[in-house]
């Protein structure tokens, strides 16, 4: 009789007492999420957009990650004045949402759904448009990057 994947598992871990499966499997492959508030909001991230996403994903785009989030996080907390633009899926991508500085300086991230994107705006205090409706702000057309950098040519 043939041995199912699990019982296999199972039986390499025994050794192991005082802790779940999950934790055991965890162990056993290497994978151990943070238990910090950082792992924390990263779990709450996937649940996220795993959740508001809805069924069809794209077949030309990669799923946004909590990875991507953060990056937006991480472009409001060291520029001021930074507005969330919220682009519509496409046949192409997913769900992206821009985020401008004052200076026009921009990100461009996936985020899985617009849900995703106004909740991110509201947590981080900021205002969120729909791109589709106001469009791009001026200063964000005139922004240019360079090579060696970006600058602004206002």
């Amino acid at each position: 009789m043939r041995r199912s994947w699990f019982r296999t598992m199972c039986s390499h871990l025994r050794g192991v007492r005082g802790v779940g499966l999950t934790e055991r499997l965890a162990g056993r492959f290497g994978y151990h999420e943070r238990a910090s508030a950082e792992g924390r909001r990263i779990q709450a991230d996937r649940r996220r957009i795993r959740a508001s996403r809805g069924r069809y994903q794209s077949m030309l785009d990669r799923e946004a990650t909590p990875a991507d989030l953060e990056e937006l996080r991480e472009f409001v907390r060291t520029r001021r004045g930074v507005e969330l633009y919220v682009e519509p899926e496409t046949s192409a991508t997913d769900t992206t949402a821009v985020a401008v500085a004052h200076d026009g300086e921009w990100i461009r991230r996936r985020v899985g759904a617009p849900s995703v994107a106004r909740e991110l705006a509201s947590q981080l205090r900021i205002p969120a448009y729909d791109a589709a409706i106001t469009g791009y702000p001026a200063a964000m057309r005139r922004y240019r990057r360079t090579d060696d950098g970006a600058q602004y040519t206002g």
